[in-house]
């Protein structure tokens, strides 16, 4: 039974363009035919051998393309959505305060470079006391390489190689003390007393040294207590 052209050439998945190039026609015509024009006898013969049927199977006058479905309009906006709530904004950290600790080693180094507690509030900006965790590391480390280049500077000769008072944090404790707190060593504390405790050094002064032991605790023992203090597996201080 004959059909539509524009059914034949669907049904082959073909393009108006590409049935219309392979017949040797122009666009033009070949939409006029599906649209009702009469297909002449020539362009019919063509249009058969492009779609693989007998020309008695193309409509002479094709029934007109069926008109394509109108996308359906959007519904229109019945107001603005409500925008979704924002995240509170999570309050900035208030950082820590430096550990009295560390305070005292930021002034025992300031005194060895020859500043008082006064002149060290001037150049840090505030009292050591008022110091941040973070300001009182920032702090230390300068200090610190400060001291390491004043020591650098020294001639041969000038460098003491011993404590002369046990409250006093000379260059000789000052490096050894510096060095234990730097590589993380635990250290164990004799007290005259006989009490014994054992911590990392995490700041130091001219009459203290604070540690923290193994739970997380810090203590500060007082010089003037201490009998001795050793490095562990590495002997006698």
């Amino acid at each position: 039974m004959p059909q539509d052209l524009w059914q034949l050439r669907r049904r082959k998945g073909m393009s108006v363009k590409q049935l219309a190039a392979k017949a040797g026609l122009s666009p033009k015509e070949l939409d006029a035919y599906e649209n009702g024009e009469l297909v002449r006898t020539l362009h019919r013969h063509r249009l058969a051998k492009v779609l693989f049927v007998d020309p008695s199977d193309i409509k002479v006058q094709s029934s007109p393309k069926p008109a394509r479905p109108q996308p359906k309009p959007k519904p229109a906006a019945k107001g603005k959505r409500p925008s979704s709530p924002k995240k509170p904004t999570k309050p900035a950290k208030t950082p820590k305060p430096a550990r009295p600790g560390q305070i005292e080693h930021l002034i025992a180094l300031a005194r060895v470079l020859g500043e008082d507690e006064a002149a060290l509030t001037v150049k840090i900006g505030k009292p050591p006391a008022e110091l941040t965790l973070p300001e009182a590391k920032k702090w230390l480390g300068e200090y610190h390489r400060m001291t390491e280049e004043r020591r650098a500077k020294r001639p041969l000769g000038t460098r003491r190689s011993h404590v002369p008072l046990p409250e006093e944090v000379d260059e000789f404790e000052l490096n050894y003390l510096q060095a234990r707190q730097e590589k993380g060593e635990m250290v164990t504390f004799k007290l005259f007393d006989g009490a014994a405790f054992t911590g990392q050094v995490v700041g130091f002064a001219p009459f203290s040294i604070t540690i923290r032991q193994a739970d997380g605790t810090e203590v500060t023992m007082q010089k003037l207590a201490l009998a001795y203090y050793t490095v562990q597996q590495e002997g006698a201080a």
